[in-house]
């Protein structure tokens, strides 16, 4: 069987920033702390402002799922996936 993660930046799918709900998860469960935000939002002024290169941050943020299982990784968005659809 083959998995997917969608994230559904036009709101097309489901009615909310499914990044957004997917960090709120994070948050929640420990897996990340409020301060950790600071340098994505960062990022994000730098890019809206197109002054940034998108890939090199999403290159710089992959280290967080890098070394990660797939068995794990599929558990997080599992958990995390129904709880914000339903939303």
């Amino acid at each position: 069987m083959c998995t997917a993660a969608f994230f559904d930046i036009d709101h097309t799918l489901i009615g909310a920033d499914s990044g957004i709900l997917f960090v709120k998860y994070l948050i929640a469960c420990g897996a990340m702390r409020w301060r950790d935000l600071l340098g994505p939002a960062y990022y994000t002024v730098l890019y809206r402002l197109n002054w940034l290169d998108i890939n090199a941050v999403y290159r710089r943020y992959q280290s967080w799922v890098r070394g990660r299982s797939h068995a794990e990784m599929e558990g997080v968005c599992n958990e995390c996936t129904p709880p914000a659809c339903a939303r």
